[in-house]
Formats: structure tokens, C-alpha cells, sequence
């Protein structure tokens, strides 16, 4: 779900990219592992922990791509713009303190799984289908990202995995960007936590 916040950095490509670390565990089990290209700016950042509600009750959270901007931080706008019989494309607009606006569409993938295989939510920017750039919002064009839900606990908790690459765009540095991951992208987790328990 969602890039959506101009702090998180993306995985470099082509050649070998480097291991991802571990950068932080929090206190409430979340465990944060990233990795930084310094030459093309971008990074990858994964974010552990468990969710006390069971992998149906998260998925249909996670489905409800209109809302996130009541429950996710650093959302401005989200909102569905199209739909088809594979994929659903979502506007998203940040909202964030310490620097400027970002925007983009992201393309959503949704595969159910079972109580033994995991579920998926994926998703690419793609800007084609949403709203024309708006003046003075950094506008957004690379992400790709996912949850990976799998039912733990005999299936009374889900064990999430949200994954990010992308580049923040505009003039943020990328060190800066990626220091930013350690604190911002355990709140997405937390705050799906708290909308489902």
C-alpha cells in the first residue's frame, strides 16, 4: 500500500545491490531492515511485526484503498481512480511536516491466500492513470512495494511484512531520506494495528 510518504527510498537495480541491514527493532516488535543505492538515490526498506487481528480482518483493511488517508500517516488524499477486473489504481497525496508535498498513482495487485500461504498486496506507481501534476507537489515516479500477510497464531494473528522501494523525488537528500525510514515506516504498521485491533 502505499509508498506514499516521500521519506522512503528505493532498492537500486541492475547491479549487485547491497545486503539489507538491520537499522532498528522497536520496542512494540517491529523489526526494520534497509539497504541504500548512493549512486541512483533509491533504497529498499522492509518492515517486520505482528498484527493481533486475523489476515482476513487486515486484508479487508488493506482493501480499502479510498480510506487510507483516515488511518494511514502522512496522507493527505487517497482515493480510488479507477478499477478493472485485475487491478485497482489509487491517487495518493502526502502530508508531511518537514517538506513539500508528494503525489502519485499508484497500480494495485490483490492474491488472496489461505490459512497455509500468504496473502499479497503489491503495488507500482503508475501516474498515467491518475490526476495531471499539481503546481508545487514533488510528483512521485518510481515506487514498487507490497504486504505479505501470513495467518500465525493459529490464524488469531497475521505476521505482516511491508516492503518499499522508491525515491522520494524533489531535492531531499537520499541519506536523509533513508534515516527517515527507521521511524516513519514502523508507524504504517502501528497504524494498521490499531484501525483492526
Amino acid at each position: 500500500m502505499q509508498l506514499f510518504f516521500l521519506i522512503y527510498l528505493s532498492s537500486g537495480v541492475a547491479q549487485a545491490a547491497p545486503a539489507l541491514k538491520h537499522v532498528a527493532s522497536t520496542d512494540d516488535g517491529i523489526v526494520v531492515r534497509a539497504r541504500i543505492d548512493e549512486k541512483s538515490g533509491r533504497g529498499e526498506t522492509l518492515a517486520k511485526g505482528l498484527i493481533k487481528a486475523p489476515v482476513s480482518k487486515v486484508w479487508a483493511l488493506l482493501n480499502q484503498l479510498d480510506s487510507y488517508s483516515s488511518f494511514m500517516p502522512f496522507l493527505r488524499t487517497s482515493r480510488v481512480v479507477k478499477r478493472n477486473k485485475d487491478h485497482v489504481w489509487q491517487y495518493l497525496r502526502t502530508d508531511t511536516p518537514v517538506a513539500s508535498d508528494r503525489d502519485y498513482t499508484l497500480k494495485f495487485s490483490m492474491k488472496k491466500g489461505s490459512d497455509t500461504t500468504p496473502w499479497k498486496v503489491g503495488w507500482v506507481v503508475d501516474n498515467t492513470a491518475g490526476p495531471k501534476p499539481i503546481k508545487g507537489v514533488v510528483r512521485v515516479s518510481f515506487a514498487t512495494g507490497s504486504w505479505t500477510l501470513t495467518p500465525a497464531h493459529a490464524g488469531r494473528a497475521t505476521q505482516a511484512v511491508y516492503r518499499l522501494k522508491t525515491h522520494p523525488g524533489g531535492s531531499i537528500p537520499s541519506w536523509l531520506a533513508h534515516m527517515g525510514n527507521k521511524r516513519a515506516i514502523p508507524d504504517i504498521i502501528r497504524a494498521v494495528r490499531k484501525k483492526v485491533q
